[in-house]
């Protein structure tokens, strides 16, 4: 058989059995060209639920071995004596990612060289590879085609593990899903205006800055109370992101060398480190810590964000360099799923690198987690109030169709799973609610088509782009929500009639959350098929609002709050109080 790795069908075979190593390759769109070829899917090694925790932790500890690595080498590079801390922060969500990015391509590919009998492949020639300017275009390369073949060819060429032949590649432009998180990020001149109006309203006396607010999920009016109550004055420092560009120079990157791998996967890892690692990290480094000291203040007591720790490389290079000033870091919860999920890669990075970590209301045994009232559901209750007349709204969910971090929840291919339960949903509710319901997917699906498949299940018409969840809750009458994560806390929050349902082998949950969830399945919130949760709308058509507002269902959907989503109508005293203190 001929193995193709990905949807770029240049690479697939004029004729003969075909083998896709995942349902990655099959684009919906592109269905007429692969459903006429003679071919099989490779099954997908992480269906094995047990075997992907299993190698979370192995991925964990291979993080921690190559942190420590990575760290030293770059230390030495650029004649540096950083902390590990320092360096974890600042490549630490890089080479998360892209060590579970590479164990999983490396895994398929390993499980499909032994499964089958494979006679070749295609590699195309002319892709460089060429190391990312950031972990922000890194983001958002490494969900698309290209980027994953070139992946692919890497391992192959590495491990000669199947057989292979270099082509040239044809013109033509890459699957959809490249550009998605580009289009919400402000660039260049125009970040670096708003970064000079900050520091104009600002108005900053204090030759060290308390509390430094960065792109935590506050509003502008809620920052500005905030930081009144903390006698400061101004809003937030602008969320964005400055790409710093770098010209590759092999001299650096052939310097990095870590030998301490102990087996082949290391040894494919090792080989590519030094070829992947962002610019930002090598040849920009000087760079960014040139700009990141222009850019933000010079020295705080205090940081507090939600989002800036990823992707913002200039305020990692700052915060770090803060950190080993004395600051302190205080991270905000990006979002749900965090403290429920077995496991969860954000988390754990999260809570490696703060010094106080804000929940939406769960503990456990760190001391550095802190309950406090989620800014991004804080005014939702006031805010969204729904519509009774209004709409049924479907949430679907969206995923890459390649594997970029690790978490409990579907994963690549696992996601055709999800959609025919959407399906089943739809298909199985009474003509008059079926009426009523429109399905909500993101602009960006990965090439799943998801409008497609519901227009072909002969749901056309049922299906809308999402573009403002809230704005559009304003028109609901209820929710179904179908991933763990933030869109059924917002709409619990706001006491929006809500239905959820998942497949619980899908998304994992660690101990301490099983009974909140379980109470949510009790009182009928939760399902765990398609069929239940559309027997339960079914049956409460035209009285939502009367088991909604059942005394069972509230005290469940307000123990959950509690825990998963806590927001207090004293948010500002409380929040000032936390700060203020040591």
């Amino acid at each position: 058989m001929f193995l193709a790795t990905t949807a770029l069908d240049e690479t697939w075979p004029a004729g003969g059995p075909v083998l896709f190593l995942g349902e990655w390759c099959k684009l919906y769109a592109s269905r007429s060209r692969w459903s006429a070829l003679d071919y099989v899917v490779c099954p997908y090694h992480w269906d094995d639920r047990e075997a992907l925790w299993r190698d979370y932790h192995a991925i964990v500890s291979c993080y921690e071995k190559y942190l420590a690595a990575l760290s030293l080498e770059l230390n030495r590079l650029h004649g540096t004596n950083h902390s590990p801390r320092y360096w974890r922060i600042l490549i630490g969500p890089w080479l998360s990612y892209f060590i579970g990015i590479l164990f999983d391509r490396f895994a398929s590919l390993k499980r499909a060289a032994t499964e089958f009998n494979i006679s070749g492949t295609y590699v195309l020639a002319e892709l460089g590879g060429e190391a990312p300017t950031d972990f922000f275009e890194f983001a958002r390369d490494c969900v698309t085609d290209i980027w994953n073949h070139y992946l692919y060819g890497e391992i192959i060429k590495l491990t000669a593990l199947i057989p292979y032949t270099e082509v040239s590649r044809s013109d033509r432009t890459d699957a959809p899903g490249a550009g998605s998180i580009a289009d919400r990020m402000v660039r260049g001149a125009k970040y670096l205006v708003r970064v000079a109006e900050y520091y104009g309203r600002a108005r900053r006396v204090a030759a060290i800055e308390p509390v430094f607010f960065c792109d935590t999920y506050f509003s502008a009016e809620q920052i500005r109370s905030l930081k009144s109550s903390l006698g400061q004055s101004g809003g937030e420092f602008p969320p964005g992101i400055l790409s710093i560009s770098a010209q590759i120079k092999s001299n650096m990157r052939e310097s990095l060398k870590m030998a301490v791998s102990s087996n082949e996967f290391e040894r494919v890892l090792e080989s590519l480190l030094a070829k992947q690692i962002p610019r930002v990290y090598v040849e920009g480094y000087s760079r960014a810590r040139s700009l990141a000291k222009t850019i933000f203040p010079k020295r705080v007591k205090r940081v507090l964000t939600a989002n800036a720790y990823a992707a913002n490389e200039l305020f990692k290079v700052w915060v770090a360099e803060q950190l080993e000033s004395g600051a302190a870091l205080d991270v905000v919860q990006h979002g749900g799923n965090i403290g429920a999920a077995k496991w969860e890669q954000l988390e754990e990075h999260q809570l490696s690198i703060c010094d106080r970590f804000y929940s939406w209301g769960w503990t456990d045994k760190s001391t550095k987690v802190r309950v406090a009232s989620a800014p991004k559901l804080i005014g939702l209750k006031d805010a969204i109030t729904g519509k009774k007349s209004g709409d049924v709204l479907l949430v679907v969910g969206s995923i890459p169709r390649y594997s970029y971090r690790m978490f409990s929840a579907p994963i690549s291919s696992q996601y055709l799973a999800y959609l025919d339960d959407l399906l089943a949903f739809m298909a199985a509710l009474n003509p008059e609610v079926i009426n009523k319901t429109k399905a909500l997917h993101y602009p960006d699906n990965y090439g799943w088509g998801v409008a497609e498949r519901f227009r072909d299940a002969g749901f056309d018409g049922k299906v809308e782009v999402c573009r403002n969840f809230r704005e559009r809750l304003v028109d609901a009458s209820a929710c179904i929500s179908t991933f763990n994560t933030t869109t059924f806390l917002e709409t619990l929050v706001a006491n929006i009639p809500t239905l959820v349902f998942w497949r619980p082998e899908m998304w994992e949950l660690r101990e301490a959350a099983v009974p909140y969830y379980t109470r949510l399945r009790e009182v009928g919130i939760l399902h765990d098929a398609p069929e239940s949760a559309a027997a339960h709308l079914n049956k409460w058509h035209g009285r939502l609002e009367s088991w909604w507002a059942s005394q069972d269902v509230q005290v469940a959907r307000e123990e959950f709050c509690r825990r998963f989503a806590y927001c207090d109508s004293a948010w500002l005293k409380e929040w000032s109080a936390t700060l203020s203190g040591d």
